[in-house]
């Protein structure tokens, strides 16, 4: 008989698939950035703790590699695809009736996700960083721009509410995500000096700046994020690695 305890990855990314969905109900009904953002962050977490389940209680199967591999086009892909994709209509003044191709440009990020997601599924996963931007990392820049906008952060709503602010969003973030930049990752031990002061710099900051100013923190430490990233990368060259899944 199979072992229960098997089950709880699969729930948990199953519960990935739920918060992401249901983000996107909120994001078109109700429009509430909290309840957005809430919705993602638990699809974080319950994409954080499957994989950790998974090694605790010895599950693994190709159905569960897919199956989070679908839950994070959701949460991490669709998401802040719909995000763009709503700013631009407010950036507009149109209204949902209809279709409105300029504000349906924000989808491409679904796209570039859905791209991204695929291209890695087939690639080893034995090295231990990153290639191009994580989704899970582009939906929280998105998140923190879609939070800004809603609550006029730092008077940068109208700025962020413009078209050509969110295009530039999309094709940036769009060109991250399908990239082979190399990026820091937290998996496995770090190889070198500096690795290891990016790495716990990084995680020290990131949880400063999330407990003193929430959701509205998440752009700048992505951005920080990418800027660390392009130094170590420039300074470890680690592009003869294979690329992992994100």
């Amino acid at each position: 008989m199979k072992n229960p305890l098997h089950l709880i990855p699969n729930m948990l990314t199953l519960g990935n698939v739920l918060a992401g969905s249901i983000g996107v109900y909120f994001l078109l009904t109700d429009g509430d950035a909290w309840l957005v953002a809430m919705s993602m962050l638990i699809g974080m977490l319950c994409d954080g703790f499957d994989g950790l389940s998974a090694r605790l209680v010895g599950a693994s199967s190709e159905i569960g590699k897919e199956l989070d591999s679908l839950a994070d086009m959701i949460t991490f892909g669709v998401l802040p695809g719909f995000m763009l994709f709503v700013m631009l209509v407010d950036a507009y003044d149109v209204s949902f009736d209809g279709i409105h191709w300029p504000s349906a440009l924000g989808l491409l990020l679904i796209a570039a996700s859905a791209l991204r997601l695929a291209k890695f599924n087939v690639v080893a996963a034995d090295v231990k960083y990153f290639v191009g931007l994580a989704t899970p990392s582009c939906a929280a820049m998105v998140m923190g721009i879609y939070w800004w906008a809603q609550h006029d952060t730092f008077g940068t709503s109208e700025l962020i509410l413009t078209p050509w602010f969110l295009y530039a969003a999309t094709a940036i973030l769009s060109f991250l995500l399908v990239s082979k930049v190399p990026m820091f990752s937290y998996k496995g031990k770090a190889p070198d000096l500096l690795t290891k002061v990016i790495r716990y710099g990084f995680a020290i900051s990131t949880i400063v700046m999330l407990l003193w100013f929430g959701f509205v923190a998440c752009p700048v430490i992505i951005l920080i994020y990418i800027l660390l990233s392009f130094i170590w990368a420039l300074v470890t060259q680690p592009h003869k690695s294979t690329p992992q899944p994100s």
